[in-house]
């Protein structure tokens, strides 16, 4: 039993750099994972609210109510900016960072 217990005491540590690598190799196939399936999930979520969206138009022409309606609409809406936002990340970035950068050119003096 001692002998055993003396034999397991050598242990060598862990490099730091092999601890960062493996997380990072987790992280970058985390990451792979979920934008392969965000991209087949985007385009069922948009079919689900286009869906709701038309019962929301067909109950409302029918005045039963206007909540379907309000509802569809936000979550075809929230679909659609989420699936451009997925889909073209750099595009988006760059509209915004433009608008900022003429938004603050145009407020300084000069």
């Amino acid at each position: 039993m001692i002998n055993i217990l003396l034999a397991s005491a050598d242990v060598q540590p862990i490099a730091p750099s092999r601890i960062v690598d493996a997380a990072q190799g987790a992280g970058q196939g985390a990451m792979g994972a979920g934008q392969s399936l965000a991209g087949s999930l985007a385009y069922i979520a948009l079919f689900v609210g286009g869906l709701i969206l038309l019962v929301g138009i067909g109950l409302s022409m029918a005045r039963i109510t206007q909540k379907v309606l309000q509802v569809g609409i936000g979550i075809f809406l929230g679909t659609v900016i989420m699936f451009i936002c997925l889909m073209y990340p750099d595009k988006v970035v760059g509209v915004i960072s433009g608008f900022l950068n003429s938004f603050f050119s145009y407020l300084t003096p000069g």
